[in-house]
């Protein structure tokens, strides 16, 4: 008889967090790619991804034989809510896994009895199989757990797959399915939210660059280890089989490495799809050195590129060692918009150089420029993992200002910057972004190009610009005595020790 698994990828909602959810219906990869190694070893499992609002169904949860979590930051106490309610009414073995219990894995065990750090397909399988046979999971590569006499283990590192063809399978991902005219009306309705459907697909791992502030080198590694072709082509046409919809996010760190194989592969999806799909992708400015490539792109459906500018100050971009300019991203955007490709810019602010002046500067350069929608960051990193891994940090424990971690996602400032406060910090975010998203000339122009998706990007940004506002609000109480009348940090003034207030949810 088949084992059973329960799979719940949680969304923190209290307060709004994170606006992506509120337009796109789009489950994590990890969330599709798991379940499916599991479900071909042999496991009966059911996926609930509240990222695609998939109510959970407890009674089949508490009669698993495992439950399995996925798990961000910032959905991190709502798993922890779950886990042990679980472990209070049954005895199921939990596991977790994802971004946030690869660097914070004894914070996990807390509410788990074991963490599958960093990619999870072969570590996960080979765990149930270890616990499944009685066997000592020391063996088990990739793990952390508390052994016989509740000391906590850190297994060593697992090696990274050689071979990741994979034909995720989105089927297992309960009430992810084709959305209707009607869903859309009901869903807004209802929960006052404009859903539409996404797919996800990764053709890629890992990413040989070394920027400071990423984690995706940790978690994936810094060989880039390629899907097949054909793997690629056949799971495209399994999700699209499926779900229907053509919009892709292809989730890799970066998707034009190597150049050689995106263009044999953006050649098949030409000759395989035509113009049919539509591609966001993840690249670096230097995409603009390959005028051929962007061709391609365009013919290939891509409609978006994620672009990695990070910052417009050159100080910090050295510090963020990205190895580039702003001379660079100048001429990069100018290329890539004459191949009528849009931008989706990426920021990260709060470098130990940046000021109140340079992230003003900021949104007036993606202004400016006519980017068509932004990600704009905070710096931020994770305490302990340099104590705990020996993973090293964007900055040291005792400048990260708590560890509620329901605001470790970008959007919220969780560090002591060097050259202004943290709530001069958030509100500059806050105001840039409502700025960004208000420019008339730039409505206007949008409008004109039917561009509604930056109507819906500003829809879903409202409720998580509230929760922005009343965050500066407790960041202030924090910062007080810790900054000049210049808004320099006083750093021999911050705590030496752990804090015991630290560890409280914040009154948000």
């Amino acid at each position: 008889m088949e084992k059973k698994v329960a799979f719940i990828s949680p969304l923190e909602e209290n307060p709004p967090l994170e606006g992506f959810s509120r337009i796109m219906n789009l489950p994590r990869y990890g969330t599709i790619s798991v379940p499916t190694v599991i479900r071909d070893a042999g496991y009966q499992i059911r996926v609930f991804s509240e990222y695609v609002r998939c109510p959970i169904d407890w009674e089949y949860v508490l009669n698993s034989d495992y439950v399995c979590f996925s798990v961000l930051s910032s959905s991190a106490s709502r798993a922890y809510e779950m886990a042990d309610m679980i472990k209070v009414k049954t005895g199921i073995p939990i596991i977790f896994g994802g971004s946030h219990a690869s660097v914070l894995p004894e914070d996990c065990l807390k509410h788990c009895d074991y963490v599958v750090r960093n990619e999870g397909e072969a570590a996960v399988v080979e765990l149930l199989d270890f616990i499944d046979r009685g066997k000592d999971v020391a063996d088990v590569k990739g793990i952390s757990y508390r052994d016989a006499q509740g000391k906590i283990t850190h297994n060593p590192d697992r090696e990274f797959m050689k071979n990741i063809d994979l034909i995720s399978d989105i089927s297992l991902v309960e009430n992810y399915r084709p959305i209707s005219f009607r869903d859309m009306i009901g869903n807004y309705l209802k929960y006052r939210r404009i859903w539409i459907n996404a797919q996800v697909i990764q053709t890629t791992r890992g990413c040989p660059n070394n920027c400071k502030f990423c984690f995706g080198r940790v978690e994936l590694g810094s060989r880039y280890r390629m899907c097949s072709i054909e793997s690629v082509i056949r799971d495209i046409k399994n999700k699209l089989e499926i779900l229907g919809t053509p919009w892709f996010y292809v989730v890799d760190n970066e998707f034009t490495i190597d150049r050689a194989r995106t263009r044999e592969l953006l050649h098949r999806i030409i000759a395989e799809f035509g113009n049919k799909l539509r591609l966001l992708v993840f690249a670096r400015i230097e995409i603009c050195r390959d005028e051929e490539l962007l061709q391609l792109m365009k013919k290939a459906g891509v409609y978006r590129i994620y672009l990695g500018i990070e910052s417009i100050n050159d100080d910090s971009l050295k510090e963020y060692n990205k190895r580039q300019t702003l001379e660079d991203i100048k001429k990069s955007i100018k290329t890539i918009y004459s191949h009528d490709l849009e931008i989706f810019a990426s920021l990260v602010l709060g470098a130990d150089r940046d000021t109140r002046e340079s992230i003003r500067n900021t949104f007036r350069f993606l202004v400016d420029f006519n980017v068509h929608a932004i990600c704009v960051l905070s710096l931020y990193d994770f305490p302990y993992k340099e104590k705990i891994l020996g993973i090293p940090q964007v900055f040291p424990d005792n400048r990260f200002i708590h560890n509620d971690w329901r605001f470790y996602n970008g959007n919220f400032v969780i560090h002591y910057p060097k050259r202004m406060k943290p709530s001069t910090l958030q509100q500059e975010m806050i105001n840039g972004t409502l700025g960004f998203y208000s420019k008339l000339r730039t409505i206007k122009a949008f409008l004109l190009q039917g561009k509604i998706d930056y109507f819906a990007q500003y829809y879903s940004l409202k409720p998580v610009i509230e929760t922005m506002k009343k965050y500066t609000v407790v960041l202030k109480r924090y910062e007080m005595g810790l900054y000049d009348e210049n808004e320099n940090l006083i750093e021999e003034r911050l705590p030496k020790n752990e804090d015991p207030d630290l560890k409280k949810r914040l009154p948000i």
